[in-house]
């Protein structure tokens, strides 16, 4: 038995200093925006590359193994690249990033009757 899950965590990226007329005009309008302390965010779905110029993170694999039954899906999240303003400049952007996590649990055929448990690689 055992479990492995994908984690989606923001990572910043570097980004040519852009305004956010240059951005709207690049890749449209955001699917989402917010604002917090004076600064405005606007978050993307993207599945061409993004700022970083590698493709950005549309889905995440995860797998449960249930005895010889593995049971595979998919996460998707909702929005992948995003972009902070200080005014009309951009002052930050991020990119999803991946992560693979999980653990195993079963006997060690090569010596039976050993129960072994431990994290996936």
């Amino acid at each position: 038995m055992g479990l492995r899950r994908s984690h989606l965590d923001w990572a910043g990226v570097a980004a040519r200093p852009e305004t956010k007329a240059e951005i709207r005009a690049r890749l449209g309008e955001p699917i989402r925006t917010e604002r917090a302390d004076g600064r405005e965010t606007w978050y993307y779905r993207l599945s061409q590359p993004g700022p970083s110029g590698q493709r950005p993170i549309t889905e995440a694999p995860n797998v449960l193994y249930l005895v010889l039954f593995p049971v595979f899906w998919n996460t998707r999240p909702d929005e992948n690249v995003r972009f902070t303003f200080e005014g009309d400049a951009v002052a930050s952007a991020g990119e999803l990033r991946v992560d693979e996590r999980g653990f195993l649990c079963g006997l060690n055929f090569l010596h039976p009757g050993v129960f072994v448990c431990g994290s996936a690689p």
